[in-house]
C-alpha cells in the first residue's frame, strides 16, 4: 500500500504542446490510415519522419482513426439525454478511472477523430489504490448517479493490481451514494464487456477494441473529464 501511495505523490501531468510538425504528423497520419496502409508502419514512418516524441506518438496510435472507423463509431455514440432511456450503463472500470485521474492531474486529454476523449496515460503511468485513483472512481460514481437514475455495472479488470480492493471500494462508495451497482471482477474484462452489452445496454469505454464490438456508447469519463479541466482537452479535426 504505501508503495502505491508513493507513486501517486510522484505523479507530474503528461502533456502535449501543439507545434507545426505535430499537426502534419496527425495529417499524414490521418491519410495513409484513411488509403489503406499498415497502421504500425505508418506510425513508424511518421514518428521517424517529424522527430515525434513518445507522448506524441501515443497521441497518434490512440487519438487517430480511418474515417470509416470514425463514421461507425461516432454513430454508436449517444447523449446524455439518450442515457436516461437505457437504464443501465456498463462502465469499463480502469479505462474510465484513468481518464478521470487524468484530468485531475492536468494531463492532455483528445478528443479523437472517432469523438471519444482518449488520455496519455498508456505506458506512461499505471492504476494503483492511491487517494488519486480513488478519488477518480469516487467522481465518476458521483457523475453516474447524476446522469443516470436506473444501474451501473461495472467491469474490473482482475489482472490489475489492487483490483479487489477496488472493487471492495466501489461497492462501498456505491452504498454510500446510494447507487444501484453491480462490481464484476474479469480476467476477461473486455470480453466480460463486450458480452454484457448484447443485451443492448449502452457501455463507457475508450478501448478501440470494445468501441468496435458493441453498439451503444457514452464517454462518461470524457464528459466528466471536460468539466474536470477543460483547458487541458485538445480536439483533432
Amino acid at each position: 500500500m504505501f508503495s502505491a501511495i508513493e507513486e501517486c505523490r510522484e505523479i507530474s501531468p503528461i502533456l502535449v504542446s501543439p507545434r507545426p510538425e505535430l499537426s502534419e504528423a496527425i495529417r499524414d497520419f490521418y491519410y495513409l490510415l484513411d488509403r489503406g496502409y499498415n497502421r504500425r508502419l505508418v506510425l513508424d514512418i511518421v514518428t521517424s519522419r517529424y522527430e515525434l516524441s513518445r507522448v506524441e506518438r501515443l497521441l497518434l496510435y490512440r487519438s487517430v482513426f480511418p474515417s470509416t472507423v470514425n463514421d461507425l463509431r461516432r454513430r454508436k455514440l449517444i447523449k446524455e439525454d439518450a442515457l436516461q432511456k437505457h437504464g443501465k450503463l456498463i462502465v469499463d472500470g480502469f479505462n474510465q478511472i484513468s481518464t478521470v485521474a487524468s484530468a485531475l492531474v492536468g494531463d492532455t486529454l483528445v478528443v479523437s477523430t472517432d469523438g471519444l476523449v482518449r488520455d496519455l496515460a498508456a505506458t506512461n503511468r499505471r492504476v494503483t489504490f492511491c487517494p488519486l485513483y480513488v478519488s477518480s472512481l469516487y467522481l465518476l460514481l458521483r457523475f453516474a448517479g447524476m446522469l443516470l437514475k436506473g444501474e451501473l455495472i461495472i467491469v474490473l479488470d482482475s489482472q490489475i493490481s489492487w483490483s479487489r480492493h477496488f472493487a471492495s471500494t466501489l461497492r462501498e462508495l456505491c452504498d454510500l451514494l446510494s447507487l444501484k451497482c453491480t462490481v464484476l471482477l474479469s480476467n476477461k474484462a473486455d470480453k466480460t464487456i463486450i458480452e454484457q452489452a448484447q443485451a443492448g445496454i449502452p457501455v463507457a469505454s475508450s478501448d478501440s477494441v470494445i468501441a468496435d464490438r458493441v453498439n451503444t456508447l457514452f464517454d462518461l469519463a470524457g464528459a466528466l473529464g471536460k468539466v474536470i479541466s477543460p483547458t487541458s482537452v485538445i480536439e483533432i479535426r
